[in-house]
């Protein structure tokens, strides 16, 4: 399970970084901790200085970016016949697959075909074709790079979705 309880979250990345680094003053963790009991709003300003807001959410970054499902389907379809001048194969396939971002587009498509022919001109002589196609379309999201899936995993929770002012 995800940790989202903002004192919780504070405790460990506090404890996590010393000796070397003090994250949160008693302070601090003390408002988390009001934060996880339902005593106090999970953004505000600094007491330190105003300019900057303080953090204490409670986001669950799998769940904001990724879906629960995804959901693809296939088509297929062949065709062939055997005579004693010609024998042939056709075969068909459309994949589709919807990504697991919530986020922008994620959506997958595939289009195969093959064909197999085989043409008897005489006892001697055969005229023989194996194709194969395939074509791809991948419409990825763009923000963030491959980076992005790199960082949602590192995202602390405390962050929230929106800054205060909406942004």
């Amino acid at each position: 399970d995800i940790v989202t309880n903002p004192y919780q979250v504070a405790n460990y990345r506090d404890v996590m970084a010393s000796p070397w680094y003090d994250l949160y003053t008693d302070e601090q963790l003390d408002y988390a901790q009001k934060v996880s009991q339902g005593l106090a709003d999970p953004v505000r300003l600094n007491p330190k200085d105003s300019r900057y807001y303080e953090y204490y959410g409670a986001t669950d970054w799998f769940d904001e970016v990724y879906t629960k499902n995804s959901p693809s389907y296939t088509v297929n379809f062949s065709v062939s016949q055997k005579t004693k001048k010609i024998n042939y194969y056709i075969s068909g396939e459309y994949y589709a697959q919807d990504g697991i971002m919530k986020y922008g587009n994620d959506k997958y498509d595939r289009y195969n075909l093959r064909s197999k022919v085989e043409l008897k001109i005489t006892d001697w002589l055969k005229l023989t074709n194996n194709t194969s196609f395939t074509n791809t379309k991948y419409d990825e999201p763009v923000w963030g790079g491959w980076d992005y899936f790199h960082q949602v995993p590192r995202t602390p929770t405390l962050s929230p979705t929106k800054n205060p002012d909406g942004t």
